[in-house]
């Protein structure tokens, strides 16, 4: 996996660093579209970026299930517009290297099988029940 430089910067220039990270990525196909940025395996989009500091991500369903735990207590990610799709808040180095590690998971599922990707997820429901309210960041 490629770690990202160790220069702090603001929560645009993360997400630019992971598209041009992802850019030389064998396996992802980058396209620009009207709302940003966006990246396929075979023909499929896994990642959606738009000129923000959030990233879409098809992380898959039976990925997003078997992660639940993970993925509730971390919060800088969120359950996506749709099933099987996750949103990830890039705003540091460390959210960046968390975005590029979960790519590197949703390219392994879709590439070992593309018919889950399509799947829905439970996770969703979940995310919901279990969502507590945070303690205010220092």
């Amino acid at each position: 996996m490629a770690v990202l430089a160790r220069a702090e910067g603001t929560p645009s220039e993360y997400a630019a660093l992971v598209a041009a990270r992802l850019t030389v990525w064998s396996d992802l196909t980058p396209k620009r579209t009207w709302r940003g940025l966006e990246f396929r395996v075979n023909g499929r989009r896994i990642v959606r970026m738009s000129k923000g500091r959030t990233a879409e991500l098809r992380l898959t369903a039976p990925v997003i299930d078997r992660w639940e735990s993970v993925l509730t207590g971390c919060e800088q990610v969120s359950a996506g517009e749709r099933d099987g799709w996750i949103t990830v808040r890039i705003a540091n180095r460390t959210d960046a290297e968390l975005f590029l590690a979960l790519v590197s998971v949703a390219l392994k599922a879709t590439l070992k099988s593309p018919a889950a990707a399509s799947r829905g997820s439970k996770w969703r429901a979940v995310r919901r029940m279990r969502r507590t309210p945070r303690p205010p960041r220092p």
